[in-house]
């Protein structure tokens, strides 16, 4: 026995230790298969701490747990660096047994602890949760088959989630703070309860421009029974199944069952709280500050049920029906004197067959009483896409009575407000029929003043009707008999009518002074600034069939507006503009401008001109506004309609410019005289000329000005057609302009020309530039064409590498510092280079011919040749044999210069090398010929003009001389040794060879006449 108990001790002793030894063991081939599994099927970054994974059979034994900490997947590409999920800490404990069984695997729990999910859809559709990798090498058979293996999992919870969804491509937003959920179930059987509790702190969900909750607090509970075979979850009618939404529970039951791809449902729905108060809390905060304290009474009834199928292949919905009921509400705000009573509210809406145009919103009442005023109204809409409209409304407001009920903190406001309004009929677009109005609305002694802004709207009146008695779309007729206000003792009035919808036909009158200043203080205009007097007198009338079709003669148009002191800012104009003075006269075809004196931001403007289809442009997206100006101007600063762009950089801030499109619906002409522009890092003086701006192409028509002591005048074009890849294309006579100047304002001339940096000097030039333009503003080089002539009359070069190195290579110290004088340059841009022509320059007594490229990158490429005397070279022995055995006093000198402006090479050309080389061995070998068959003919003696030439049958024959070039050979050698080796080595082979050959024609010789000479 005592044996018998020992080894039971062993063993359960071993058990524990393989339980604790195991994971310890395995942990590391279990994170390489994570870790390989993660990158092989996601297209992302995954993190986790190593250091917070674990496995453990002891934490719940006989249970296997599994836990991961800080775990983060971060998006690649489109998403770089955006973190899609991460989360505090998972953890998964699954039963060992069923492991090691294989057929059914339970899982007792899974929790996420604080996890974070941000999705993101961009407009074209793409998103950040697409990361998973596509497994080209799984066959067909393992993609499509079936696993016998089942999963269960009995328990799951999510503790304090934060979860955001952002899809730009539908315009829909949700954001869900501190989410709590926890479920239980036991999958593994084929009818169970489901239990779930979840809760919200906030939730935010908006679709368009409309929010549907605002920062609501959710609770729900749910307990559903399952029925896997029969696919149908019905409510537990003994559990607690609610919806909260602030203060307002829902209770549900029914059920819900699935069959195939359609929906059998038969779901009621009740409220559970009776208070008016819990659905007042659906409103969102912002628009009852202080709800909790706010005094609500009243009961309400909320019902309603969904009954039947919902199939999205066949176009079907259930009937639906909702009752809201309100009686005797009442509601006061805190530190306010009286409250909004008598507030009922009975609304139906019904649906009895799933069809949406048999759907019925019946409001048979709504009414309450703000202080002694009261508002009642009904209205009965039936269908969806043409309504069925009976409405009738009335109400009557004293706004001043008004505010002891709503808070309207900063504003005193007076006036009497009535609305009597009566519609029924049909609402068809299809048939262009709307319902029989009759409405009327009337503001009377309206008074508005701002704590902000001392002087109030005084006298404003406002009496409107709208009127349709036939229910034709074309005999609806809106009437602004009298719209009318004093501002600051300034009076405006507005009178007109609108009226044919078929074919919108208007008739305005407008006279006053509007105060700008005053629209700011009464309605605040969000990231805008606005003042200034503006003071008219218009009349117009027409038909928008006329300014669609352009005939602006239908459309009589007249009168005069005058602007003083009007400024305008806005976050889209920080710059700011400001009109001193302007006034514009108006006919039906034309806004002329016959005064105009102003600043856009710093830059002062005075203009004259006239805005053709002016009315076309303001009532139709497309239409193009037509312009001719005259513009003149002390100054112009061109920076601050640049967009900038700030890129911060470790040791300083840069500031970028971004591409500015012009606007192809806009035709202008523009005839310019400016004293001074700034535009980018140039100040351009004088400037004159004619500005065209048309389809997005800004063109310039002899513009002149003077800049960094030159002179310009420039024809060419900035074209943002396609404002992904701007454009320009430019002609420019510029005459005496500095070399150094341009190189300190030029980014092209610092790229392709720094040598200008060095030289003191102006030159001219005619140069044609076209190109492509970064998204920067900066000229892409590698686009670059054109070309031109560059003229240099007098100049001077200083400290430049490349000629100092020049001036060591052939002894010319003229070179360190040139002067140059009278110089040409060809110029143009091939495939990112600026190539010059060969063109000649004479330095220190010497002739340079130069030609070569520079890149857009910096490199250079050029050849120098020049021909040098032999005193240059007296340490070069084959330049002093070249001269020797020429005859020429001066050798022809190539050298190449490489590398970039700053670390330039300088070298002699090899080709040159050669050549030299080859003329050398040339010349040797020619002088040594013509020695040897002097000696031949026994001509190696001096003799004079009337010695008799030899008989040509004495001569060598060409069998001979071919014998003799062969043994000239043996003289030439290397063009480097010098002169005398050569001259001796020459002269002892002559003198050998010449006694050979001496002997061999002698032995040969035919007789002779002896009349005759040798």
């Amino acid at each position: 026995m005592k044996k018998l108990i020992i080894g039971v001790l062993v063993f359960f002793i071993l058990l524990i230790a393989v339980a604790v030894a195991l994971p310890i063991v395995f942990k590391d081939d279990i994170k390489a298969v994570v870790d390989q599994q993660i990158d092989k099927s996601v297209d992302a970054t995954v993190y986790f701490d190593a250091e917070q994974f674990s496995v453990s059979l002891i934490r719940h034994f006989p249970s296997l747990n599994v836990s991961l900490g800080d775990f983060a997947v971060i998006g690649k590409g489109e998403f770089e660096g955006d973190t899609l999920l991460s989360l505090k800490e998972f953890i998964i404990d699954v039963n060992a047994i069923s492991v090691i069984s294989g057929d059914e695997i339970t899982i007792n729990q899974i929790s996420l602890i604080e996890p974070t999910i941000h999705v993101q859809v961009k407009e074209d559709g793409t998103a950040n949760y697409n990361i998973a990798k596509s497994d080209s090498t799984q066959t067909q058979e393992e993609s499509t088959g079936e696993s016998n293996i089942q999963i269960t999992i009995e328990q799951w919870e999510v503790v304090n989630a934060n979860i955001v969804y952002d899809d730009k491509s539908q315009g829909a937003y949700a954001q869900i703070k501190n989410l709590n959920h926890a479920g239980s179930g036991n999958f593994s059987l084929d009818v169970f309860d489901l239990s779930t509790n979840t809760s919200m702190e906030a939730l935010t969900i908006s679709y368009g421009d409309v929010n549907y909750f605002n920062k609501n607090t959710i609770d729900a509970a749910f307990t559903m029974l399952i029925d896997l075979p029969n696919s149908t979850y019905t409510f537990n009618s003994e559990a607690d199944n609610y919806l909260k939404v602030n203060d307002l529970t829902l209770g549900f039951e029914g059920f819900l069952k699935q069959m195939n791809a359609d929906y059998e449902m038969d779901v009621k729905f009740d409220v559970q709280e009776s208070t008016f108060k819990s659905l007042i809390s659906l409103v969102p905060a912002i628009f009852l500050e202080g709800f909790e304290q706010m005094k609500v009474d009243g009961d309400l009834a909320f019902d309603g049920l969904a009954k039947g199928t919902y199939s999205e292949e066949r176009n079907l919905l259930p009937a639906f029906h909702l009752n809201l009921k309100v009686n005797e509400g009442r509601l006061q705000y805190p530190n306010l004197p009286k409250a909004v009573e008598n507030i009922n509210i009975d609304m139906e809406i019904d649906n009895p067959d799933g069809v949406l145009a048999n759907t019925l919103t019946d409001i048979k009442k709504f009414n309450m009483r703000l202080g002694s005023n009261p508002v009642n109204g009904k209205v009965k809409v039936k269908g969806i896409e043409e309504l069925d409209v009976d409405a009738e409304m009335n109400a009557k407001v004293n706004l001043e009575e008004l505010a002891t009920m709503f808070p309207v903190e900063g504003y005193e406001l007076k006036g009497l407000y009535t609305l009597a309004l009566k519609a029924k009929g049909i609402y068809s677009n299809a048939r262009q029929t709307i319902p029989k109005i009759d409405a009327k609305m009337e503001l009377t002694s309206g008074f508005i003043k701002s704590a902000e802004y001392p002087i109030p709207i005084e006298n404003l009146t406002v009496l409107t009707n709208v009127q349709n008695t036939t229910g034709k779309f074309k005999d609806t007729y809106i009437y602004i008999k009298n719209a009318e206000m004093l501002v600051d003792n300034e009076p405006f009035k507005v009178r007109g009518e609108i009226y044919n919808m078929a074919d919108y036909t208007y008739d305005f009158d407008v006279n006053g002074t509007l105060n700008l200043d005053m629209i700011d203080k009464i309605y605040p205009l969000e990231g805008m600034a606005l003042a200034g007097k503006i003071r008219g007198n218009i009349q117009t009338k027409g038909k928008m069939s006329d300014i669609e079709a352009e005939r602006y003669g239908n459309l009589p148009t007249s009168g005069k507006v005058e602007v003083n002191q009007l400024v305008f800012k806005s976050t889209d104009l920080p710059q700011g503009m400001k009109i001193s003075t302007a006034t514009l006269s108006f006919n039906p075809k034309d806004m002329v401008l016959e005064k105009f004196e102003g600043y856009l931001g710093k830059s002062e403007m005075i203009l004259t001109g006239r805005l053709s289809n002016y009315i076309g442009y303001a009532l139709t997206e497309n239409s193009v506004l037509k312009g001719v100006m005259a513009m003149n101007s002390s100054y112009f600063d061109a920076n601050e309609w640049m967009v900038e762009e700030e890129t911060t950089t470790p040791d300083s801030v840069a500031e970028n410019y971004e591409v500015i499109p012009i606007p192809k619906n806009l035709d202008f002409v523009f005839a310019a005289t400016i004293d001074k522009v700034t535009y980018t890092n140039m100040d351009l003086n004088n400037m004159q000329g004619k500005v065209i701006m048309r389809n997005g192409i800004v063109t310039l028509e002899n513009v002149a000005f003077n800049s960094l002591g030159g002179q310009f005048v420039s024809n060419g074009k900035y074209d943002t057609s396609d404002p992904a890849k701007p454009a320009f294309d430019f002609d420019l006579d510029i005459k005496n302009l500095s070399f150094q100047k341009s190189y300190n304002t030029f980014n092209t001339i610092k790229t392709f020309a720094p040598l200008a940096q060095n030289i003191t000097g102006d030159f001219s030039t005619k140069f044609k530039i076209a190109g492509l333009l970064g998204q920067d503003m900066l000229p892409i080089m590698q686009t670059l064409t054109g070309g031109g002539d560059i003229s240099v009359v007098e100049a001077a070069i200083k400290g430049v590498t490349l000629l100092n190195k020049l001036s060591e290579q052939t002894n010319i110290n003229e070179l360190n510092n040139p002067q140059l004088k009278d110089i040409l340059l060809k110029t143009s841009f091939e495939n990112g280079k600026l190539k010059i022509a060969p063109f000649n320059v004479k330095i220190g007594g010497y002739t340079a011919n130069v030609s070569g490229t520079t890149s857009f990158t910096g490199e250079i490429d050029y050849k120098v040749g020049m021909d040098l005397s032999v005193s240059k070279l007296v340490n070069n022995q084959m330049a002093s044999q070249y001269t020797a055995l020429t005859g020429e006093t001066t050798v022809p000198m190539l050298f190449n210069i490489g590398g970039s402006y700053g670390t330039p090479t300088v070298a002699p050309s090899q080709d040159m090398v050669k050549n030299i080389q080859a003329k050398v061995a040339n010349s040797l070998k020619q002088n040594a010929k013509s020695k040897l068959l002097d000696l031949l003919s026994g001509n190696d003696a001096k003799s004079d003009s009337a010695q008799v030439q030899p008989d040509s049958t004495l001569l060598p024959s060409d069998s001979t001389k071919n014998r003799v070039d062969t043994n000239v050979q043996v003289v030439q050698d290397s063009t480097l040794k010098t002169q005398d080796d050569v001259v001796n080595e020459k002269q002892k082979a002559l003198k050998e060879n010449a006694e050979k050959l001496k002997g061999l024609f002698n032995k040969n010789k035919p007789k002779t006449d002896t009349t005759k000479r040798n």
